[in-house]
């Protein structure tokens, strides 16, 4: 499991990443999406 942590975490990192350079990272919409799916990842994870 922590492994799958690990590459979620690395993956989440890349699509931050990735929003940043298409300029999305001020998109309010985006970010509540991202931050809900981050969310969700760690509920899951955790569980």
């Amino acid at each position: 499991m922590q492994n799958t942590k690990s590459k979620l975490d690395s993956l989440m990192l890349q699509l931050q990443a990735v929003l940043d350079e298409a300029g999305l990272d001020e998109h309010v919409a985006i970010q509540n999406a991202f931050n809900a799916l981050a969310c969700a990842l760690d509920d899951t994870i955790i569980a």
